[in-house]
């Protein structure tokens, strides 16, 4: 599963993207999202492709108001559960960049790993 999350820090600093999967009816899950490269899903960051000593801070939630910072459980962070039903099922992930330095133009990116319990 890839997902692409664009988020943007200017007037609309926030994010949504949806990640889909199958479980059988019935049958309960549990959906944790790993600390990616910055060691803490708490507070994550991003990357520059080139120099690695600049980062863009950011936070994943699985709520629209962004209240729940969306993880492995650890800390103040939480996981999603909920109960298959058989059909494809969808789960929406919510992104903030906080105010922070002006980062240095170019590309920045993290690697999240999405892991579904059953």
């Amino acid at each position: 599963m890839t997902w692409i999350l664009a988020l943007i820090r200017d007037s609309m600093p926030r994010s949504m993207q949806a990640a889909r999967f199958d479980c059988s009816a019935a049958t309960a899950y549990s959906v944790s999202l790993g600390a990616g490269g910055g060691g803490d899903p708490g507070a994550r960051r991003m990357l520059h492709g080139s120099i690695p000593s600049e980062q863009i801070c950011y936070r994943l939630y699985n709520d629209p108001a962004r209240s729940q910072v969306w993880g492995d459980g650890s800390g103040s962070t939480t996981t999603v559960g909920g109960t298959g039903t058989g059909a494809l099922q969808s789960l929406s992930v919510y992104g903030r960049i906080p105010l922070q330095a002006t980062p240095r133009p170019g590309k920045y990116d993290d690697t999240v790993i999405v892991t579904i319990s059953y």
